[in-house]
């Protein structure tokens, strides 16, 4: 499957009530180039739902480069 001009979100299990972590947290695709996307479910003054977005680059993975650095002969 085609994965390009895609994107996913699903609901954050690291999110407790009262807390500032968004609702929804997935990933998109845009032109090839991968991002990370956030959610958070609001109400508008007139009482209309909407989902106000953020969207950034994904972290480095720390995993990898420590896998890396354990390859380091010295």
């Amino acid at each position: 499957m085609n994965k390009e001009n895609r994107g996913a979100l699903f609901n954050n299990r690291h999110k407790e009530d009262g807390d500032k972590r968004p609702d929804l947290t997935g990933e998109l695709n845009v032109e090839g180039k991968d991002f990370r996307i956030a959610a958070w479910k609001n109400t508008s003054k007139k009482g209309l739902s909407y989902l106000s977005l953020s969207v950034e680059e994904p972290r480095a993975d720390t995993r990898s480069s420590d896998e890396e650095s354990s390859k380091v002969p010295f």
